[in-house]
């Protein structure tokens, strides 16, 4: 024993009255020396304690055991020490690091009183339902991989001992004697071991699967593959080994192949359970040790099938892969679709801007720009010309209100409001009235009481009036007519503007009278093949019908949209 860690420091870590700091340390169950000479201490709390100089430097597992009593302590020629607890199973630890073995692992019991080593690397575990004997080999495996199993002789009533409970609370309760002879306390007196006179080699017991249980329902094993039903939620197994010297002493463990990655420990339990079990094929095994650890070779195994759902089905599964798989592409098809017609209509809507725009730019060169530079003219010529200035103002003021009406047309035409068929006739109405009336021709109109919500586009009034401008030109110039009747029929999606007058007529260059012919295919000169330019850009035609004699009938059909919204109205009126 070092000098620093003299008896009365070890009785009194006994006692729990040492302090580190200020504060009080726990009761010490425990108290080992390591080949290095150092002295370790269990204490109450779970805590294990390095003697140094004036101080003791605690360590404590980091699991949720690590509260539980340390009760037992025993440091091997390594310098690892093990540690056994009230109900916290077996701690190693090793390099500054506490890996704990419980029964999960196939330790027999979680209390373990005493510890003690053989010559033969053993080590010798006293508890309340006997003494076990387990590798070291085997304990270092489980504490390094958790899913590992120890391999664990036990010993009781029928091995000698007058009592399975061994006794702990107090140090030493166990010894190894000089010849290797082992010492354990036991409630009813103490027991000596000779490890080489017990360790004999006994073969394992055969293992029999009694019964399989599906949600309850019995099924007899057999040779032959047992087909489960689908829909089931339950498997339950009993099984058993024949060893008729220590049967209630024979462990177990068993696993499913495909469903458990590695043995599942059952210890003396003749009984598995699983729930919901996956569709295919399973082999259930299982496998038992005798009371000297030896597990049995040749496991015992029952195979069956887990017959799957319908939709479990491979001839199910494919076709239903198949349309998710369809009903995904033809989702994304859309999804790609919508956007690019969102893309096409801004696309168009931006066209139609930008015609606009042209067409805008246009009428301004060809008329504002034409009137203003005739108005420049004449102010020059009555600058240079006092005595005929008063003809040369009247002859300004002329083109003035010819520009100020070429304006009013172009207003017209481009601002959104107007874009309705009711508007449209309004305004063809009351310029064909004052156009016929200052040439001295009679205006009839044959148009309905009320006009459908219609939208009629800038471009399409724009066209149309041009159209209807030129064949009022046409009849006040060539027809010889006193009267125009001016008409409209509506159709579905579109409406028809007749223009007919009482005039002279004409006939084709064969002679023979136009009856439904298109403009275009009169001869050159005839000034018409504008009107069905004129209509086609927007979408519709033109068709005259006349007679020598018995004067013209001009239909110029054009496309009626449904009516659109207010916002899209003042959507449009931005663009614009």
């Amino acid at each position: 024993m070092p000098a620093d860690c003299g008896w009365g420091r070890r009785r009194a870590l006994l006692g729990g009255r040492e302090t580190n700091g200020n504060a009080a340390l726990p009761a010490v169950r425990a108290l080992v020396e390591t080949p290095d000479g150092r002295v370790w201490a269990g204490a109450d709390d779970g805590t294990l304690y390095r003697c140094e100089t004036n101080r003791l430097v605690p360590f404590r597992a980091a699991d949720s055991l690590v509260n539980q009593p340390i009760v037992s302590l025993h440091a091997d020629r390594w310098g690892v020490i093990w540690a056994g607890t009230a109900r916290g199973g077996l701690l190693r630890f090793n390099d500054g690091r506490f890996r704990r073995i419980t029964a999960k692992q196939g330790l027999p019991l979680d209390i373990i009183s005493q510890i003690l080593e053989d010559k033969q690397g053993r080590l010798w575990l006293g508890t309340l339902k006997g003494i076990y004997c387990i590798s070291k080999s085997s304990l270092n495996a489980c504490a390094y991989n958790p899913t590992s199993l120890v391999d664990c002789v036990t010993y009781g009533r029928r091995d000698g001992l007058p009592t399975l409970e061994c006794s702990g609370g107090y140090q030493p309760a166990c010894w190894c004697g000089a010849d290797g002879q082992l010492w354990f306390a036991t409630t009813h007196g103490v027991v000596s071991v000779n490890p080489e006179g017990l360790i004999t080699a006994t073969p394992p017991p055969p293992v029999l699967v009694e019964e399989m249980r599906v949600d309850g329902k019995r099924i007899a094993p057999s040779d032959a593959e047992i087909v489960v039903p689908p829909g089931n939620r339950q498997y339950d197994f009993r099984f058993t080994a024949f060893n008729f010297e220590s049967g209630e002493r024979t462990r177990f463990r068993y696993r499913i192949d495909g469903i458990d990655t590695d043995w599942v420990g059952a210890g003396t339990r003749r009984t598995a359970h699983y729930g919901p079990l996956p569709p295919g094929r399973h082999i259930f095994r299982v496998t038992a040790c005798n009371d000297e650890g030896v597990w049995n070779t040749s496991d015992a195994t029952i195979a069956f099938v887990v017959q799957p759902h319908f939709y479990q089905t491979f001839w199910f599964i494919i076709p239903a892969t198949i349309g998710v798989l369809g009903f995904a592409v033809f989702v994304a098809r859309k999804i790609a679709a919508a956007k690019y017609q969102r893309q096409l209509a801004r696309l168009e809507r931006q066209h139609a801007v930008d015609r606009d725009r042209a067409r805008i730019a246009k009428d301004i060169h060809d008329d504002v720009g034409a009137g203003l530079t005739q108005i420049t003219l004449l102010t020059e010529l009555a600058r240079r010309e006092p005595r005929q200035a008063g003809s040369h103002l009247e002859r300004i003021a002329g083109s003035a209100r010819r520009l100020t009406k070429a304006m009013d047309e172009i207003v017209w035409a481009v601002d959104p409001k107007h874009d309705t068929l009711e508007r449209l006739m309004d305004y063809i109405s009351a310029y064909a009235e004052d156009f016929l009336h200052t040439a001295g021709m009679r205006c009839r109109m044959d148009l309905p009481m009320s006009l459908p919500a219609g939208r009629v586009e800038a471009e399409s009034r724009h066209n149309l009036f041009l159209a209807l401008k030129e064949v009022l030109n046409n009849v006040v110039k060539h027809a010889q007519a006193t009267e125009v009747w001016l008409r409209l029929r509506i159709g579905p999606g579109a409406f028809t503007l007749i223009i007919e007058d009482n005039g002279r007529g004409f006939s084709d260059p064969s002679g023979d009278a136009i009856a439904g012919t298109r403009p275009d295919r009169f001869a050159p000169g005839a000034g018409l093949g504008n009107l069905e330019k004129r209509l086609t850009a927007i979408g519709g035609h033109c068709v005259i019908h006349s007679q020598p004699g018995r004067g013209t009938r001009v239909e110029m059909t054009a496309p009626l949209k449904s009516a659109a919204s207010a916002d899209l109205a003042r959507d449009s009126a931005d663009e614009i």
